[in-house]
């Protein structure tokens, strides 16, 4: 399949990414998935390239789950144009930060698990489904020249979101059954096995606090990505808008100081100037807010 100039020119951004055969398939995978009009499953993305044949089929599903490259690096490669091209060198940037559904009905799908659906929920009624959870940071591209009265929201960072149900799935299972000959040996020496099965079940609980993978909230991800936006851009101004998920406490403790965050707050909410520096020791601990601030409804 022979493609365009410059789409290939768009792609040769993306090569520090990968190694030679791997670019080679992220061209193809990308390449399909413009052209395809269905689902765009890996398969789907093999057909729509014109790739049947070329290779086996495993080698473009196994580009997701075992090429080497690193898709924070991606990202870098994604946002550093967008930014250059649509954004002015002295304009703010404007980023959105917000969570996702998206729903699948694979039960064996890695990552998957119940999750509050948005769209689908009211405010007498919450549904959850089954699928991934997405948090994203994008840039906001308001009244483009190409379309005066749209407004995008181009991803520019994404994390996966695992609840702790989607983090314990599969794991801690119960051992296999003893047999006949192990239960009679085991009745036997009563207190040989007592002490067996008390070192056994204190060497499960260490290798379980050792396999056991740290549970991080919406907001640390989101933290965690507005550390890796801002040391991708240290001399551009960022405006977050964010909803009041993203606007607490492990947030603004981390926000770096090209960043300022928009979030909503509650009108009767109570505002505090910050903590004054103490001039001198006093017993008890130090004052963690300011005075109160006069709203200007008041």
């Amino acid at each position: 399949m022979e493609l365009t100039a410059t789409f290939m020119v768009l792609l040769d951004a993306f090569q520090p990414v990968f190694t030679a055969p791997s670019f080679a398939t992220f061209r193809l995978l990308m390449t399909g998935w413009i052209l395809s009009i269905r689902h765009r499953y890996v398969t789907d993305l093999i057909v729509s390239s014109d790739s049947v044949g070329n290779g086996h089929f495993s080698d473009y599903h196994r580009f997701f789950s075992e090429a080497v490259w690193d898709i924070d690096h991606l990202w870098k490669c994604l946002a550093i144009p967008i930014v250059k091209t649509l954004i002015g060198k002295d304009a703010s940037i404007i980023l959105a930060g917000d969570d996702t559904l998206c729903r699948k009905r694979g039960l064996g799908i890695f990552g998957t698990g119940m999750h509050h659906d948005a769209l689908s929920s009211s405010k007498s009624k919450k549904i959850c489904h089954w699928g991934h959870d997405w948090v994203d940071l994008c840039i906001v591209i308001a009244s483009p020249w190409w379309a005066p009265t749209r407004v995008f929201a181009l991803p520019i960072c994404m994390r996966l979101y695992r609840n702790r149900q989607g983090l314990t799935k599969g794991k801690h299972k119960s051992a296999k059954r003893p047999t006949a000959s192990q239960k009679k040996a085991a009745s036997k020496k009563a207190k040989q096995s007592a002490e067996a099965k008390k070192k056994a079940a204190a060497n499960a609980k260490a290798n379980r606090q050792a396999d056991k993978t740290p549970h991080k909230t919406r907001p640390e991800l989101m933290a965690e990505m507005i550390t890796l936006v801002a040391a991708w851009f240290p001399d551009r101004k960022f405006i977050l808008v964010v909803d009041s998920l993203y606007s607490g406490k492990s947030v603004l403790s981390i926000l770096p100081d090209n960043f300022d965050l928009i979030g909503p707050v509650h009108a009767k909410a109570a505002l505090y100037a910050p903590a004054p520096p103490e001039s001198k020791r006093r017993r008890g601990p130090r004052r963690k807010k300011g005075d109160r601030l006069k709203s200007a409804a008041a």
